[in-house]
């Protein structure tokens, strides 16, 4: 039954903005809804072309009144690959963290930040280097205190869409490491 009121919620949505469409005289009209199963809006599209009224005859399909939108709802993908889970990695000396992100529509941005295991609290959020826009991305991290175990990296869309990763880490103290005597 929820499942049902979910799909009922979303056509209903998606029937407001084709009939506000409608309303501005529109000669053609082509609309789309994709639900999932459980009742989720995964795509919507929409497109319509308006007579000016003082027109005859029907614009051409170059005609700048055409109006479309498409609403992205697809979160992008993503993965690290370096540093893996449970890696060793140094603190309080910078080392990459680098991987990859893709979307169905385009990657906006890629954040990283270091996180404390005990609160969740962590750095700020900060923009990793890409020059392909983000299909490869490199951050160089520095990890400020022993209890920040986790990796977290947050990549966002276009549309707004996020997706979130973490990989918890080890740390290791190199300052406090003594090197052996020759």
């Amino acid at each position: 039954m929820i499942h049902a009121r979910k799909k009922t919620n979303a056509l209903e949505t998606f029937q407001n903005k084709v009939n506000s469409f409608l309303i501005c005289l529109c000669t053609a009209l082509s609309a789309t809804l994709v639900v999932s199963t459980d009742g989720s809006l995964i795509n919507e599209s929409f497109s319509a072309v308006q007579v000016p009224s003082e027109s005859s005859s029907p614009p051409s399909t170059s005609s700048p009144l055409i109006q479309n939108s498409t609403r992205d709802t697809t979160k992008p993908f993503g993965a690290i690959i370096s540093p893996a889970p449970l890696d060793v990695v140094p603190l309080n000396v910078p080392f990459i963290v680098n991987g990859t992100a893709s979307d169905n529509v385009e990657i906006s941005t890629v954040e990283v930040r270091a996180v404390n295991l005990a609160d969740t609290n962590g750095t700020t959020y900060a923009l990793a280097t890409s020059s392909d826009r983000y299909a490869h991305w490199t951050f160089t991290l520095t990890i400020p205190d022993e209890t920040f175990e986790n990796i977290t990296v947050r990549i966002t869309d276009t549309s707004g869409n996020m997706k979130w990763m973490t990989h918890r880490v080890n740390i290791t103290n190199i300052a406090a490491t003594t090197l052996p005597q020759q």
